[in-house]
């Protein structure tokens, strides 16, 4: 019994130090990557919300005797200033009508230039979706070379009129 020869306790602690010393370089080259991603996620987040607040505004137009939004059979018209800092790349479309809910992604064709006016005469199943009664266009701008949605700075109509 006495030949039998075990680790000295000396080899034994520097062994247990090395193999800790190694675990946490991994554990710490782990988590300073995790903690880089998320603070790049969140630093873009935060970017797009401060740009969407300051730069992002739209304001429905009217002329003269023209309700801002109003529908007839087959389509809902209305105009829209975009009276921000920014241009905006697309809008948005939901209609909510009396018995579903009309979505359109994108209703632009073209960048929608800062102070600009565009009108929209957008195609609409009275039958299926019934009678309008609320207009909500939420705005889309490019940031870093990406598209971002602006929500918060959606354009309400929600007493939208028969046309005359």
């Amino acid at each position: 019994m006495s030949n039998k020869r075990g680790v000295s306790p000396l080899i034994a602690t520097v062994l247990l130090i090395a193999f800790a010393v190694a675990l946490g370089a991994v554990v710490m080259n782990w988590g300073k990557t995790y903690v880089e991603e998320q603070a790049e996620d969140v630093q873009e987040r935060s970017d797009q919300q401060i740009v969407c607040t300051t730069d992002v505004d739209m304001k429905w137009w009217k002329r003269g005797s023209t309700k801002k939004v109003c529908y007839g059979p087959g389509y809902v018209f209305f105009m829209v200033e975009n009276s921000g800092t920014r241009d905006l790349t697309d809008l948005k479309l939901i209609i909510d009508g009396e018995n579903d809910v009309f979505i359109n992604q994108s209703i632009l064709n073209a960048t929608f230039i800062k102070a600009d006016v565009k009108r929209f005469n957008v195609s609409y199943d009275n039958a299926t979706y019934g009678t309008v009664m609320q207009v909500i266009l939420t705005p889309s701008i490019d940031i870093g070379g990406k598209t971002k949605i602006c929500t918060g700075r959606e354009l309400v109509e929600s007493d939208p009129q028969a046309c005359t």
